[in-house]
């Protein structure tokens, strides 16, 4: 049996906004060299990046010992203000995003080692 580990651990991790290159124009009438500039999307998580942590978190409670038994997810509460399309303010938009997770794992029994 394993004597000196927790029955339960967790792990957790968190994510940026998901983001995109754009290309920007510097210079007089645009006509400098352009450059490219990072766009974050404040509505979106970084899926790609959230996917290889899930899988981190879920190897490194594995190579413990653990078995994940349950996720978490870490929402963050955000709005946005809506217009009508003549500019006229019509009020707020409230949304969460899921930005990371806890992960919870469970001491795997001495049989269950696969």
């Amino acid at each position: 049996m394993h004597k000196n580990k927790d029955k339960f651990v967790t792990d957790w991790f968190y994510v940026p906004c998901a983001s995109q290159k754009k290309l920007q124009r510097t210079g007089f009438l645009g006509l400098g060299d352009p450059k490219i500039v990072k766009d974050y999307v404040n509505n979106v998580p970084d899926l790609d990046d959230y996917a290889a942590k899930l899988a981190e978190s879920y190897n490194k409670l594995d190579s413990a010992g653990y078995e994940v038994i349950n996720i978490v997810p870490i929402n963050i509460g955000s709005s946005d203000q809506c217009f009508q399309e003549n500019k006229n303010y019509v009020g707020d938009v409230g949304y969460s995003i899921t930005r990371g997770a806890v992960v919870v794992g469970k001491l795997k029994s001495e049989g269950n080692d696969k």
